[in-house]
């Protein structure tokens, strides 16, 4: 049991208002802020624009950030359920195929 702090009075403890004076109670439950969630961008977000980006430029380096991006992207959205960075990464893996494979045909045909 607790007390009221207005009148002394004993009180339930899951009361709102005392019954005797009538005042609310103080609890700190009530009138809690809300938690805000966080936004901070998630490392497979990051790692899927940098696989799109160097897919054209070195395909290599655009594979392997963009595999390390899937693999987190879902790891985060096993979390999370946000897909943002599991889509851009997967974007940016086809991106370095294509290019692998712009890359191979060009290659080829110079010699």
């Amino acid at each position: 049991m607790k007390f009221c702090t207005h009148c002394g009075s004993e009180i339930n403890d899951n009361a709102i208002v005392c019954i005797k004076c009538g005042c609310t109670v103080e609890c700190k439950n009530i009138n809690k802020p809300a938690v805000q969630p966080e936004h901070k961008s998630s490392a497979s977000l990051v790692l899927g624009i940098i696989g799109i980006v160097f897919a054209w430029l070195f395909a290599l380096v655009g594979h392997i950030t963009s595999i390390i991006g899937i693999i987190l992207g879902i790891k985060e959205y096993k979390e999370t359920e946000k897909m943002t960075g599991l889509v851009l990464s997967i974007i940016g893996e086809v991106c370095s195929i294509f290019s692998s494979i712009i890359g191979a045909v060009a290659f080829s045909s110079v010699f």
